[in-house]
């Protein structure tokens, strides 16, 4: 089990931006590493670690993907927005 203690310091920091080259080759190890050193967590209230979304246990199979696009700001309607013009499904 994998405990994270945050500590809120209620002080914006902005950290450099790090291009990756060839992400779409890179390897998984390198994109996770990266992803969770820059802190990349989901904008919920929850914040929960996005590097361990993208890591699911070894030898589990993945075979449902389920999306909230739920909009829970007034006027933030970019998820719906790409849901409604990008899906596959109409």
């Amino acid at each position: 089990m994998t405990i994270f203690l945050l500590k809120m310091t209620k002080k914006e920091e902005w950290a450099e931006l790090t291009k990756i080259a060839n992400w779409e080759t890179a390897d998984k190890k390198e994109l996770l590493d990266i992803i969770r050193e820059k802190g990349i967590v989901g904008i919920g209230g929850a914040t929960f670690p996005t590097h361990v979304k993208l890591n699911p246990p070894p030898n589990t199979k993945l075979d449902s993907l389920i999306l909230n696009g739920a909009e829970c700001e007034p006027y933030l309607n970019s998820d719906n927005r790409l849901m409604l013009e990008k899906s596959k499904v109409q």
